[in-house]
């Protein structure tokens, strides 16, 4: 009998720290354990396991250290469960990315920040949505 938890392949886009860009695919389960739904880019970047396994190619694998993780950026992400687009924001990370779109915060929550409170900041950007890790954030601009 096969244990394994059936995943959804996801193209992704890794921004390193190390100012590296990496182009690719994760995998996300079928059904998150915390809500209804399939599992999101930031559960998967939350979940206890420090490394992030990622496809490159037909049969290329990494193991990606997550702290080493400035953001992860998927084209047809959606908007995760209980958020909406609060405030216009530009983000630089380690490694010089920036990022520009719609600051996503929790439904019931008004503040910036609150946004920057969890782990991982979401943000809709260029038709995709952009996990950015709190941590490796060096300037954070908003407007309304």
């Amino acid at each position: 009998m096969d244990k394994r938890v059936k995943k959804q392949p996801a193209p992704t886009t890794l921004y390193l720290a190390d100012g590296s860009v990496v182009s690719g695919t994760i995998f996300l389960a079928g059904q998150s354990a915390r809500h209804s739904g399939p599992e999101t880019v930031g559960e998967l970047l939350t979940d206890p396991s420090p490394m992030l396994r990622f496809k490159l190619g037909a049969d290329r694998f990494q193991l990606i250290g997550k702290t080493g993780i400035a953001a992860a950026r998927t084209v047809s992400g959606t908007r995760p469960p209980g958020f909406y687009a609060n405030v216009h924001a530009t983000m630089t990370m380690w490694g010089g990315h920036r990022f520009e779109g719609q600051l996503l915060v929790e439904e019931g929550h008004d503040r910036v920040s609150d946004a920057v409170n969890e782990p991982w900041l979401r943000v809709e950007s260029q038709g995709g949505l952009v996990w950015a890790n709190r941590n490796l954030i060096l300037k954070l601009e908003t407007r309304s």
